[in-house]
């Protein structure tokens, strides 16, 4: 269910995704996929192995690089594109939060994604705080960390992180359970 703001953006996100996810790719052949590869280590090459973003936007906006197809052009789309990243941004700003009765303080986002509470289709933000009262919405919350901290372990080939996803999948599977009745396919692989 993607935000209305994200779909303008070109930003559709799957439930319960709020980390920062680059603008999809556009649908191009596998031959420019590889073309935009080649061109990046070309330029590293030239660059001395390290690139900047502002090197690739440089050489992208080249109408006749392969990079070209990868950004937004027409300025008011870019300026809506990066308002929107802007706002995103400042709905993950993090506050100190000290649950009673433990009285430990943590850094928390001041708001976290929540389900559609608009309309269908539309992605909201609720104040972080209220969600964690409600245990569902906080089983929810835990949910979605846990999937994007999995996304991240699987992104890195490291035998520790891989063995330590074992263990997240048995978390997940649990509160997958308590929330939908059962693991998804993910949770139960």
């Amino acid at each position: 269910m993607a935000d209305e703001d994200d779909d303008k953006a070109g930003r559709g996100r799957g439930r319960g995704r709020q980390p920062p996810v680059p603008v999809p790719l556009p649908d191009l052949p596998e031959r420019d996929k590889e073309a935009a590869i080649v061109a990046l280590d070309r330029l590293a090459d030239q660059l001395g192995g390290a690139l900047s973003p502002r090197d690739v936007v440089d050489e992208a906006s080249k109408d006749t690089s392969p990079l070209h197809p990868y950004f937004e052009w027409d300025e008011e789309k870019a300026a809506d594109h990066w308002r929107l990243e802007q706002a995103r941004r400042l709905l993950r700003v993090r506050i100190t939060y000290a649950p009673l009765p433990q009285n430990v303080r943590m850094a928390i986002p001041l708001y976290s994604s929540a389900w559609p509470k608009r309309g269908a289709g539309q992605r909201s933000y609720q104040r972080t705080v209220l969600m964690l009262t409600e245990e569902q919405q906080a089983d929810r919350l835990a949910l979605d960390a846990l999937k994007r901290a999995q996304a991240q372990l699987k992104s890195l080939p490291h035998q520790a992180l891989h063995d330590a996803l074992a263990g997240l999948e048995q978390i997940r599977a649990e509160l997958e359970t308590r929330l939908y009745g059962e693991p998804s396919d993910a949770a139960a692989q």
